[in-house]
């Protein structure tokens, strides 16, 4: 019953205490993962991608049937009309809105060109600055796309885009190679050595104090 004093309120079962974690070793999650998310309005867009984080996305086994030209031309999931029509009417490609589209449908020779500009302008980048680039591209939180139309390769190392723990321990790694390095004048013998030295040193004394 629930009237009131008898209903006893308890937690959830399921108190969701740990993140949902993809398997990484599957084919299929990289392939869900890697699928362009383009042509949406910002609603349909996150939509889909919560679907990809929590493993919720079904991919298309055969094209289906735009229902704007009537051509079995849509190849992503969700979309009820092809990227052509899509394009054409300046429409969400899932609900046919007029919204904002986040990210703009890029066709394949765009994306051609796009991957080229991309390889260029990161291989200009400093060896630090290009790790923090591909970390960021890796973990989500940069695109390609953000990167080609920022100025990243124009910052200095030590600006808030490429410091972070990774990058700390980067410049950890790059201070303990110089360390390790022999400098001009610079005493680098080992601790080892010095030892035997000092018992070295030592015999020498007492003999002449001996003789």
């Amino acid at each position: 019953s629930t009237q009131k004093g008898n209903h006893v309120r308890r937690p959830p079962k399921h108190q969701n205490k740990f993140a949902f974690k993809h398997n990484k070793k599957s084919t299929q999650t990289a392939r869900i993962l890697a699928a362009p998310n383009q042509g949406l309005c910002r609603r349909c867009h996150d939509i889909i991608e919560w679907k990809k984080k929590y493993r919720k996305y079904k991919t298309l086994t055969t094209k289906k049937r735009c229902q704007d030209c009537g051509e079995k031309n849509v190849t992503q999931a969700y979309h009820i009309i092809c990227t052509g029509c899509a394009r054409k009417a300046h429409v969400c490609a899932k609900c046919r809105g007029s919204s904002d589209i986040v990210e703009k449908i890029v066709t394949p020779e765009e994306d051609k060109k796009a991957s080229e500009e991309f390889e260029v302008r990161l291989a200009k980048l400093k060896e630090r600055q290009r790790r923090s680039v591909l970390r960021k591209l890796e973990r989500g939180t940069l695109t390609k796309q953000e990167f080609l139309a920022s100025t990243i390769d124009t910052m200095d190392d030590d600006d808030d885009f490429f410091m972070d723990s990774d990058d700390d321990d980067d410049l950890d790694d790059e201070e303990d190679e110089l360390d390790a390095k022999p400098g001009d004048g610079a005493d680098t013998k080992t601790p080892a050595s010095k030892k035997e030295e000092d018992e070295d040193d030592e015999e020498d004394e007492e003999d002449e104090d001996s003789s």
